[in-house]
């Protein structure tokens, strides 16, 4: 499953063995990047992260993406924050959060509204 930004703060479901792909727009050369404030754990796993950086000049913005897996039945947060390395955990106004409903195998649903 991937989710975006239209998916901040709402509710997914998934089952165990599942994977869920956040994919967000960041631009490193601004000193901006997500950082991983909340990894899923219990329920899920950080099994993977990787940035995407498109063709051209330099100082353009790409994708980011970090893959989730589903590893036991549960409930937990997926929690990212954009701000600058140096400046701290501040409020920086861009964050993005999923909940995650982990069920038994076979149990995953769509997102929910």
């Amino acid at each position: 499953m991937l989710v975006g930004e239209s998916l901040n703060d709402q509710m997914i479901d998934l089952a165990v063995g599942e994977t869920v792909e956040v994919r967000l727009p960041e631009n490193p050369s601004t000193g901006f990047r997500w950082h991983v404030i909340a990894d899923g754990k219990p329920a899920c796993a950080l099994v993977g992260d990787a940035f995407a950086a498109p063709s051209g000049p330099p100082g353009r913005g790409g994708e980011h993406s970090w893959t989730f897996g589903a590893v036991h039945p549960g409930q937990c947060d997926i929690e990212l924050r954009y701000r600058r390395r140096w400046e701290g955990a501040g409020d920086t106004g861009r964050s993005f959060k999923v909940h995650v409903r982990v069920g038994s195998r076979g149990q995953g649903t769509a997102p929910r509204p």
